[in-house]
């Protein structure tokens, strides 16, 4: 799960974290990334002796006046092969039949079904409020059966809502890690959960395995 170092001044982070909530122990890292909006994905036939060729880009569309933008920062991939993405949203943007729209900066979830060429479902959540500086961003998915984990940070000054569950800060960046549901074509709210102290805290990747959820980011805060 080692993706790189953070910013030196930052201690490493390392979670580990009981879907059931009975255990939530910690230790540290740190990684950043993003990517424009799109899935590519490669041929999935042959022995690769040779470079595969790509099969197909795509992306989620802009709509209305005031089009949107998106960043992807983290994928994963479910038991059926389909592809979940996460990342920042601003303003209006539709994923195959769901439309999007948030004010200040803010984080979407989507599926593309790879059997129906498609997207089937997205979900997004913002900051609370509607100040352009309360701004909430996702860095990390991970998919554990129906279960889609997703991780990041959030201006705790103006707390965030994330699957239906309203997080109040405690000073600086605070971390979350939510929990939503894949019904197949639709997506359901699990909870959120938030940690953190009055410093800059991030969450940035994210496995799991059962209903245990592994994570990593760093911590600046003097919480223990």
């Amino acid at each position: 799960m080692t993706r790189g170092l953070g910013a030196s001044f930052a201690a490493l982070l390392f979670l580990r974290f009981t879907d059931m909530r009975t255990s939530f122990t910690k230790r540290m890292k740190t990684w950043r990334g993003l990517v424009w909006l799109g899935a590519m994905l490669l041929a999935a036939t042959g022995s690769w002796a040779q470079a595969p060729a790509w099969q197909q880009a795509l992306a989620a569309s802009n709509h209305g006046a005031n089009d949107g933008t998106t960043t992807v920062r983290a994928t994963a991939v479910d038991a059926a092969g389909n592809v979940l993405v996460t990342g920042s949203l601003k303003g209006n943007v539709t994923f195959g039949n769901t439309h999007l729209t948030v004010g200040a900066p803010g984080m979407f979830v989507a599926k593309w079904n790879t059997a129906l060429g498609d997207w089937v479902w997205a979900v997004s959540a913002t900051g609370t409020g509607t100040l352009t500086n309360a701004t909430i961003t996702s860095t990390a998915i991970a998919v554990s059966g129906t279960n889609v984990y997703v991780a990041g940070s959030f201006d705790s000054r103006y707390g965030a809502t994330v699957a239906g569950t309203t997080l109040v800060g405690a000073g600086g960046s605070d971390i979350f890690l939510a929990k939503f549901v894949d019904n197949g074509t639709s997506v359901g709210n699990g909870w959120a959960i938030r940690e953190g102290g009055t410093g800059a805290d991030y969450l940035s990747d994210l496995a799991a395995t059962g209903s245990t959820v592994y994570a990593t980011g760093s911590v600046s805060s003097s919480r223990p």
